[in-house]
Formats: structure tokens, C-alpha cells, sequence
């Protein structure tokens, strides 16, 4: 069951993008990830097709190893890069998220703003 404040991939600013039919299933890059950011999973995926001129359904299930990110506040993707340098086939890394909506689902969870930090420098006479 999703609720409203609930997170999401596309909230997220790195989204992991991986292809499955580069991917050898080593395991090199969940094991790197010191952010815990990406997980081993498997997925059952179904497939309905139909043939002749008739409707003849047919279908056809299987179960899929892959490699899937975790939507956590607490493990966020940082887009370090290092799956993508231990990866021997290139089969995944981190793609930054120009229009996400994290600072907002910040605001919501912890009632409080981003802090961007630092001076204005509008008014510098004065200063050493």
C-alpha cells in the first residue's frame, strides 16, 4: 500500500541505470556501494502474446535476477560512480535527475528547510 509522502525512484536526485543485457550478475557493484544504495533482487516478469487470427492468448512467466535501487531517505545514491568503475561490462551507473523533487519530500519528512549555508556577499566594504 503507497501513502501520499510516500518516496519514489523519480523523487530520488541519482537514479541508478542499469541494463540488464550487459549485466553478468557479479555483484561487484552492490558490494562496492558503501552507501547501500543499490540491492540484488529478483523479479517474476510475464509475457501475453497472441497468434493466429483468432485471439489465442498465450502466456508465459519467468523469474529475472537484477540489480535494483533502493528508495530510502536512509540510502540515498550520491552518484559516486564507483559501480560504474567496478563494473567489468558497463552495465550500470548513476544518472543525475535534473527536475527531482528531494528537497521537497525533505521538507515534508523533517518540518524543516534545506540549509544552503554560506554568507551573501552583497554588502563587502568593511570586511578584512
Amino acid at each position: 500500500m503507497a501513502t501520499i509522502n510516500e518516496m519514489s525512484k523519480d523523487d530520488l536526485i541519482w537514479q541508478i541505470d542499469y541494463d540488464p543485457q550487459r549485466c553478468t550478475l557479479c555483484g561487484k557493484c552492490v558490494a562496492s556501494c558503501s552507501f547501500k544504495a543499490i540491492e540484488a533482487s529478483v523479479e517474476k516478469r510475464k509475457k501475453v502474446w497472441t497468434q493466429g487470427d483468432l485471439p489465442n492468448v498465450s502466456t508465459s512467466t519467468k523469474t529475472v535476477a537484477v540489480i535494483k535501487q533502493v528508495v530510502r531517505n536512509s540510502s540515498n545514491c550520491t552518484g559516486c560512480g564507483v559501480c560504474t568503475r567496478v563494473c567489468p561490462n558497463g552495465a550500470i551507473k548513476p544518472v543525475f535527475q535534473e527536475h527531482n523533487r528531494y528537497n521537497i519530500k525533505y521538507r515534508c519528512e523533517t518540518a524543516d528547510s534545506i540549509k544552503r549555508g554560506g554568507r551573501s556577499n552583497l554588502h563587502t566594504e568593511g570586511r578584512t
